[in-house]
């Protein structure tokens, strides 16, 4: 039995601002790294998305919307939103999206929305980015040693360095130890 199968499968739900956003190939890809379903975020959720102003917290409408349910969101918009303006008041820097612990906007242009998907997921598994965040130029990290991976600032591939990799493997053991499987 393979790791993939031991463990349970994460649930992201998606939110959709712009119809039809969410990139086909997404699953597949990110289905790589972790078992996981991607499903239309559910009425209620989809009803306190679409109200929000952007005055309150988006996490805590996101756990009270989902009851606390062990999933994680993706929400896909464009720069025109809340959640976008959401991303830069916290990473003034997060042009095409952020990630917090189980919410990630996506907000790339179109020619960059599958990689900038799998960015943000990816992040879900605990992955952090392999560029120096502090630095207005975003130069990679001297442990990504891949110039196409998807954590590097800008990057338009969906490659992933040794250390993306390496993380990867980490937050599964990590799991499967929680699960009692390690």
């Amino acid at each position: 039995m393979t790791t993939n199968q031991l463990r349970q499968s994460m649930k992201i739900y998606y939110y959709e601002c712009v119809p039809n956003s969410i990139h086909p190939k997404l699953l597949e890809l990110f289905s790589q790294y972790t078992p996981c379903e991607l499903i239309e975020a559910p009425q209620r959720l989809t009803a306190a998305l679409k109200a929000w102003d952007g005055k309150y917290d988006l996490g805590s409408l996101v756990s009270i919307a989902l009851e606390f349910e062990d999933c994680r969101i993706l929400i896909l918009s464009n720069v025109d939103s809340h959640f976008h303006r959401w991303c830069t008041d916290q990473y003034c820097d997060a042009h095409w999206g952020c990630s917090s612990e189980y919410i990630s906007v996506d907000c790339a242009p179109d020619h960059s929305r599958l990689a900038n998907q799998l960015h943000e997921c990816l992040h879900f598994l605990g992955v952090q980015d392999c560029y120096v965040e502090n630095d207005p130029r975003h130069p990679p990290k001297g442990s990504c040693t891949n110039p196409s991976c998807v954590m590097r600032y800008g990057v338009s591939s969906t490659d992933i360095c040794d250390s993306v990799a390496e993380q990867v493997v980490q937050h599964s053991n990590i799991l499967l130890k929680d699960e009692g499987r390690a």
